[in-house]
């Protein structure tokens, strides 16, 4: 029977997560081990001889980090002592239980981030800095030595009487929130998190794995199920009332509130795989349909009631009176598949993206789901608009997660300096990068189907640009787009839309795999891509009668 010292205050989280691992410890492990009972023995006394004695008695110690400090930050000089013990007894096996807050809650988090991420930098944020200590500080005292280390980042932990943030956030009678900010949440039970701690020491595996639960919720679909009611209030007021009661302890700090402001999510992936964990904590690889994901089921926040409702009001007027968009060539997105759309965008708000997610919502039943730039993020209201219509942060692992799931991938390969491209110049395609859509689509054998849209640029000519580190800084856009449709609320001007799906090329390869690490074909027919777009946006443009006014593709 093995022996195992568990690290931790007398307080709530400690005692209720003891109860669960006796509780499951006298399970069947499963999985092929053998069954077998494990001694748990609580430390509780600082004291040199108590914690002496229990590491020479101990098989494995488990680090409660978050009930070792205060208000479920970490306290590395405690830290360091305890884990300097651990390597001066040479415990055999050693359980560090940090935090997925290592990662710092910000716009650019592309959500459900993997452990393959290797060694996260120092960052400015303090508590994702104080995990990311914790962590360095572990690997530093017993990493490369006789001693197995197994760091596991459960996401938010809220218990009943818990110090920690969520704990007091899920557990009280009113929440002060952000207006205009609903991230994905995801709570793990201490049921889970006992599961996970049993599966590695009965496993003895070391290494890093994030532990995180079956479902994400949003904030205030969490705080509804908890029947807690939210006051919404600005950032900008909660501050300097934060920084008041902060000395009387009668508020999260600001840094806390971060952690409610944007995503944070993370991908349980690998504990599933090697600890077994399949059953009590999916990686949310099944949680969502390929086009329509459920009401709440999306780990990205997509909504596509809301995208519906938003399309019955809002979208379907600007698509049909305001616009009058003229659509061509629906015939060539398939009905059912990994599909890649491969299109232009220009102005500084994506309404051509949203008019192409009404138009196949509504047309097709398929949802796209377009990768963004972090800076659309930023800001209260709009968070929570792109999240809900599918907006996800570009980058590889995102494009992969909607191709691998058989979706419809939206992708702008100019990026940003398409949308700020000046009016003079908004009709001439600029670079495409490195091909990355082309390489997503050859991974995932999904079809490539390029568009256009003309008439986009004259709802917000951009006529100028402006270039200001400070604005880049706080906005994250390059520039200060100089337009006659700048005002408070973007108000686009009434120009007609012709948007036309082109025919997908043929990629008739064998070992798709291959080519998509072959960079010459990938150039290939990323030019060509390119070019066949740029002679069917010259074309439009000869044959549009009048920017306001017009068809072209019943001509």
């Amino acid at each position: 029977m093995p022996t195992v010292a568990v690290v931790g205050d007398r307080e709530p989280t400690t005692e209720r997560l003891l109860r669960e691992l006796d509780a499951r410890a006298r399970l069947p492990a499963g999985l092929g081990m053998a069954s077998s009972e494990i001694h748990w023995r609580g430390i509780i006394d600082r004291h040199q001889e108590a914690a002496t004695a229990a590491f020479d008695a101990a098989d494995a110690v488990v680090y409660l980090a978050a009930c070792r400090g205060r208000r479920g930050v970490p306290d590395n000089e405690d830290a360091a002592a305890w884990l300097g013990g651990c390597n001066e007894h040479a415990v055999p096996h050693v359980i560090i239980v940090s935090s997925a807050q290592v990662f710092e809650p910000d716009m650019r988090h592309p959500g459900l981030v993997s452990e393959g991420r290797g060694e996260l930098p120092p960052c400015s944020h303090p508590i994702a800095a104080r995990w990311r200590e914790l962590e360095s500080l572990a690997k530093r005292l017993l990493d490369g030595r006789n001693t197995t280390l197994t760091l596991l980042r459960p996401t938010a932990l809220p218990v009943p009487g818990g110090d920690d943030y969520f704990s007091r956030l899920l557990h009280g009678r009113l929440a002060v929130t952000l207006p205009g900010h609903n991230p994905s949440l995801q709570l793990l039970s201490l049921a889970e998190l006992a599961g996970a701690l049993v599966a590695a020491i009965r496993g003895r595996r070391g290494g890093l794995f994030h532990l995180a639960p079956r479902r994400t919720v949003p904030l205030r679909s969490a705080l509804r199920e908890r029947k807690i009611r939210w006051w919404p209030v600005p950032r900008t007021l909660q501050i300097p009332l934060r920084g008041l009661l902060a000395p009387l302890e009668l508020a999260a700090t600001t840094a806390q509130l971060d952690y409610i402001r944007y995503d944070w999510t993370v991908s349980a992936a690998k504990a599933n795989r090697e600890l077994g964990l399949r059953a009590a904590i999916p990686d949310g690889s099944n949680a969502a349909d390929a086009d329509r994901p459920e009401a709440g089921s999306d780990p990205f926040g997509m909504d596509c009631d809301f995208i519906d409702a938003l399309g019955r009001r809002l979208l379907g007027f600007l698509h049909d009176r305001y616009w009058r968009v003229e659509l061509a060539g629906l015939e060539h997105i398939p009905r059912d598949g990994p599909v890649v759309l491969v299109g232009v965008h220009r102005g500084y708000f994506p309404w051509d993206a949203m008019m192409i997610l009404h138009a196949l919502a509504t047309r097709s039943g398929r949802y796209p789901r377009f990768l963004i730039h972090p800076g659309l993020l930023k800001f209260p209201f709009f968070f929570d608009l792109f999240r809900k219509m599918g907006g996800l942060i570009a980058c590889r692992e995102n494009a992969d997660y909607v191709l691998a799931r058989g979706g419809v991938l939206g992708v702008l390969p100019e990026g940003v300096e398409g949308a700020f491209r000046p009016y003079k110049d908004a009709y001439r395609l600029g670079r495409f990068g490195r091909g990355a859509f082309v390489k997503a689509a050859l991974r995932h054998r999904a079809t490539i189907v390029p568009f256009v849209t003309v008439g986009s640029a004259e709802a917000s000519p951009i006529l100028a640009r402006i270039r200001s580190r400070p604005w880049r800084r706080y906005s994250l856009w390059p520039y200060i787009p100089i337009t006659p449709t700048l005002l408070p609320i973007p108000l686009p001007l009434p120009s007609k839309w012709h948007t036309r799906f082109l025919r997908p090329p043929r990629l008739d390869v064998e070992d798709a795999e291959a080519a998509a690490r072959d960079d010459g074909f990938v150039r290939q027919q990323t030019r060509a891509i390119r070019a066949r777009m740029q002679v069917e946006l010259d074309e439009i443009r000869t044959r549009r009668p009048s920017v306001f006014a017009g068809n072209v593709f019943d001509r």
